[in-house]
């Protein structure tokens, strides 16, 4: 088990690098790396030429791989990074935590990956509000890092919910891991940090409409575009059905991109 920390993007919100920031003297970086390293055999950083040499130095000190965004990879942002780190390092699973969840602990992190693998899971997010799924902290076996690959080489856009859409995964609320939403909480910007989630209790799990998303997927690898779209509609009324919407909002996004492609190449 592979622990990645995704570090790779330019903390525009924040307004300074987010891996260096820190709380109680401690940065984030080096909070999330101690979090992983007590649940997994060993822990990487995902850079890009984003990441501020500062932080790489730091991860390297603390005993982090740093895995290199592949420029080779057609897709951008954290999907690109966590394809480069699986593509280079090969490893069975992933625990995947961006540098900006500085409350996790290992607690949690633990109870992610215990929960995932007495499922069964292909992948495994959980979800503070109703609908919206972290994606940027999440368990990843080796079977949905094969498809997010997939997936970064043929569709318009690649995201992280790419790992999350397909057979196998799992979105599941907050309750399940730790009694405290704060320790999942994603600091965006300063004001996050003094910022005290207060979701409802939720211990549901639900599934999403992955025969749809890797029939699409598939489409898309056979250049059949208007199959490729049905399989995404019908992807996005199932999991609008499911009240799984940022996943919803992505397939028809993904419909989207491909309906403008085909309407191009056709001339309509």
């Amino acid at each position: 088990m592979l622990g990645l920390i995704l570090a790779g993007g330019r903390s525009r919100r924040f307004g300074r690098p987010k891996a260096l920031a820190r709380v109680g003297g401690v940065t984030f970086l080096e909070r999330v790396y101690h979090a992983l390293e007590e649940v997994v055999d060993g822990v990487a950083l995902s850079a890009s030429p984003s990441t501020p040499a500062e932080a790489v130095e730091l991860a390297r000190r603390l005993g982090a791989i740093i895995a290199w965004d592949d420029p080779g990879l057609p897709c951008m942002g954290p999907p690109r990074g966590v394809a480069s780190a699986y593509l280079e390092l090969r490893p069975e699973a992933m625990l995947i935590v961006g540098v900006d969840y500085p409350f996790i602990t290992s607690e949690a992190l633990n109870s992610i990956i215990a929960h995932a693998r007495c499922l069964r899971a292909h992948s495994l997010t959980p979800y503070l509000y109703e609908g919206y799924p972290l994606v940027t902290l999440g368990y990843a076996d080796h079977h949905a890092l094969e498809l997010l690959v997939r997936a970064c080489r043929v569709k318009p856009k690649a995201r992280l919910t790419d790992l999350y859409r397909q057979r196998g995964a799992l979105v599941a609320g907050w309750s399940l891991y730790t009694p405290n939403p704060r320790v999942l909480a994603n600091v965006n910007r300063p004001e996050d940090l003094e910022a005290e989630p207060r979701p409802p209790r939720a211990a549901d799990i639900r599934r999403p409409a992955g025969e749809y998303y890797e029939a699409a997927l598939e489409a898309m690898e056979a250049g059949e575009r208007v199959a490729a779209m049905e399989a995404l509609e019908a992807e996005a009324v199932e999991l609008e059905r499911r009240r799984l919407l940022l996943l919803a909002r992505h397939a028809m996004e993904d419909y989207s991109s491909i309906e403008e492609s085909y309407l191009n190449s056709t001339g309509l």
